[in-house]
């Protein structure tokens, strides 16, 4: 009659991944850095990780990814203020840089995630030197403020 189910659950499953994909660690996904975010820099933070770009699976373009809104709006984004919003929070979060200083009329701001390490070019306003890999962790050796009231 039927394939009885309990055969079915022997059985492996063969799944294989296919196509691009991006990379968030976990340490970055269950850290404090993250978890402060607003719903807004959380999806801006996954908007950056899909412009990642790698060859022979190195990254070659960390420090070239943009907020410009001619970009994301094409991915649903409306609103220059909440992407300005989001990419300070992410900043102040540690989790990007700010790798070149945006400039009207055509030249926007350039940004590196900080969980991998930056792809120096001649377009960026930081070198590697001055780059700090990992400065999201920095949040989690933070000792919790207290309050005056705590005494």
């Amino acid at each position: 009659m039927g394939v009885d189910v309990n055969e079915r659950l022997k059985k492996p499953i063969k799944f294989e991944l296919k196509g691009a994909r991006i990379w968030l660690p976990l340490d970055v996904l269950q850290g404090a850095a993250y978890a402060s975010l607003s719903i807004s820099a959380k999806a801006l933070m996954v908007e950056l990780a899909s412009q990642l770009r790698a060859k022979h699976g190195d990254i070659i373009n960390n420090g070239d990814l943009t907020t410009a809104i001619s970009v994301l709006k094409a991915r649903g984004w409306v609103s220059e203020k909440t992407i300005r919003t989001a990419s300070q929070d992410l900043e102040r979060a540690m989790l990007i840089v700010k790798t070149r200083q945006g400039q009207r009329p055509n030249k926007c701001n350039l940004y590196a995630v900080t969980w991998l390490p930056l792809n120096e070019s001649s377009k960026l306003d930081i070198t590697a030197r001055g780059y700090q890999l990992n400065a999201y962790k920095m949040l989690e050796k933070l000792a919790p403020l207290k309050s005056i009231r705590d005494g």
